[in-house]
């Protein structure tokens, strides 16, 4: 298990020092990601799978925000290449990393993650004992904020991307998409 994390982990840190060209192309693959996408599922799952070819994802999630109830709703899982769906995870609003990532409006990005801010059941949610770097990226559609898309990767430093204005743009339009979804 050691050799693989290992592995993982030189993989993907060599990617990490990303040139711009190396920003573009990922952009560019994600971006024909958000194209063809027919359902929440899809547009999670497919966004998930090309993530993980650049960025060894071991754990993603969608995550909803209900104001009226304050808890955010956790549709859909995915670990180790597995989604789960059908099963609703409801994590109280109070004292939620999630639901402060989404209020501040700016991806957060952390590394070495092992006592995030959060409650327990977002702390399983989001990690496993092997996560060395985790992202958690604001959904707001039309100045309203909804929800949240995390991701844990064993690599470190593998989400330090994600501060880049690409990707600041790309998940604007991922938020545009999941919003199109709640909405109907």
């Amino acid at each position: 298990m050691t050799d693989q994390i290992e592995t993982t982990v030189n993989t993907v840190s060599s990617r990490v020092s990303f040139d711009v060209d190396s920003q573009k192309s990922i952009y560019q693959s994600l971006e024909r990601t958000l194209d063809s996408v027919e359902s929440q599922k899809n547009l999670f799952l497919n966004l998930t799978s090309r993530l993980d070819k650049f960025f060894a994802i071991h754990k993603a999630s969608y995550s909803v925000y209900s104001p009226e109830k304050n808890y955010m709703r956790v549709p859909l899982v995915y670990q180790q290449g597995e989604t789960r769906t059908g099963v609703v995870i409801s994590i109280a609003g109070d004292k939620s990393l999630m639901r402060t990532v989404l209020e501040n409006g700016e991806i957060y990005v952390e590394d070495f993650p092992r006592q995030i801010a959060g409650n327990i059941v977002e702390r399983k949610l989001l990690l496993l004992e092997e996560t060395s770097s985790m992202a958690i990226v604001p959904l707001i559609d039309k100045g309203v904020p909804y929800g949240t898309l995390n991701f844990a990767s064993a690599a470190p430093f593998a989400f330090s991307i994600f501060s880049s204005q690409l990707f600041d743009y790309l998940f604007s339009v991922v938020a545009e998409k999941f919003g199109r979804f709640n909405r109907e």
